[in-house]
């Protein structure tokens, strides 16, 4: 069974020359990332030309694999979607969204908040356009515009969701010191 970066150079072979992959804009890279994004280029390149991946994991003094998780980032994922390629050098760059996988939680069965707002976002029609037209408003300041502060943020998605009747009956909405969110919305 071949891995996903060995099938994605299978379809494309061109992607072994690492010199032909986007580069990355040094200046967002933290002095750092650049070190790390600099070593897993190094080892990239010589995994690309052929070399065994257990020789080059012990000469950088890698864990057995760290290469091969390596390739993954930069060739795998998606058939369908381009490679990451250089992006997926840089240390601790989210490649993938994150996407919620249980249903919010409700009063009598609280689940975890991990993608929580995401989840409103996609599920809740015109929330999104409205989060939207608050920003926008303060930054045009406009006269219905208002000062936004985080606060004041929250409290128009809670508006919304409340004038939306989203699950209103099933949703918690209490929160720490004394400020209203739905559960899955930290404040």
């Amino acid at each position: 069974m071949t891995s996903a970066w060995r099938s994605r150079l299978q379809d494309d072979p061109s992607l072994r020359d690492t010199s032909r992959w986007p580069q990355v804009e040094y200046l967002a890279v933290t002095p750092d990332q650049k070190r790390i994004l600099s070593r897993n280029l190094i080892m990239v390149t010589k995994a690309l030309e052929g070399q065994p991946l257990r020789a080059i994991e012990r000469e950088h003094k890698m864990a057995s694999g760290r290469l091969s998780h390596l390739l993954n980032r930069c060739l795998g994922g998606d058939p369908h979607a381009p490679p990451a390629l250089m992006l997926g050098l840089i240390p601790g760059i989210h490649l993938r969204q994150g996407q919620r996988r249980t249903p919010l939680g409700t009063v009598s069965q609280q689940t975890g908040d991990a993608c929580a707002f995401r989840h409103l976002l996609k599920t809740v029609a015109g929330l999104s356009e409205h989060l939207d037209h608050l920003i926008n408003g303060h930054l045009k300041q406009s006269r219905c515009g208002i000062n936004l502060q985080v606060k004041d943020f929250h409290d128009g998605l809670l508006a919304y969701l409340r004038a939306a009747s989203w699950r209103a009956r099933s949703i918690r909405l209490t929160g720490q010191h004394g400020v209203t969110t739905p559960h899955g919305i930290t404040s």
